[in-house]
């Protein structure tokens, strides 16, 4: 930055650029400047100082599952709900869900009330969710020959921007 002098009436501009870490989500930041230092006397201190804040955005995403037959036979065919809200205080975008079925189970259908979903991978992506809304993936698979025992389906949110904390 130029140190020169600065004629009466005219400015000069500093822009900083900053990147917010996680650990700031749903906080709000302010940065301040002042100004130190002077050639001349100032005789209106009162103007020598600003700030500007910023609130961090954030979303608190919920995940939650349920089965349709929690007893099936072998052959019986299974379906998990899972939904996904966003308890806020923001909007959540760039969502991804990961659902991959489990040993002993077959993909037979899927349906979503938003974005869409790979079976192959166990993908949902779902995009944007406003503070407040939620989202259903419904997941129909067929109990395998040689299952015995409990099988366990897990669903983890692998994606989510704003940070959720």
């Amino acid at each position: 930055m130029d140190r020169g002098a600065v004629d009466g009436g005219a400015g000069a501009t500093l822009t900083l650029a900053a990147i917010v870490g996680q650990a700031l989500a749903g906080t709000t930041v302010t940065n301040a400047a002042s100004v130190t230092a002077a050639d001349q006397p100032d005789y209106d201190t009162t103007n020598n100082s600003a700030s500007a804040a910023v609130t961090v955005q954030s979303a608190d995403l919920a995940l939650s599952m349920s089965v349709d037959r929690p007893t099936p036979n072998v052959g019986d065919t299974v379906t998990f709900a899972v939904n996904l809200a966003n308890e806020g205080p923001h909007t959540a975008t760039g969502i991804a869900v990961t659902d991959l079925l489990p040993p002993g189970l077959s993909y037979a259908s899927h349906s979503a009330s938003q974005g869409g979903y790979v079976g192959g991978t166990g993908l949902w992506t779902v995009g944007t969710l406003s503070s407040g809304a939620g989202a259903v993936l419904t997941l129909s698979a067929v109990i395998g020959s040689g299952v015995g025992g409990a099988i366990t389906n897990t669903a983890t949110i692998t994606a989510a921007g704003p940070f959720d904390p």
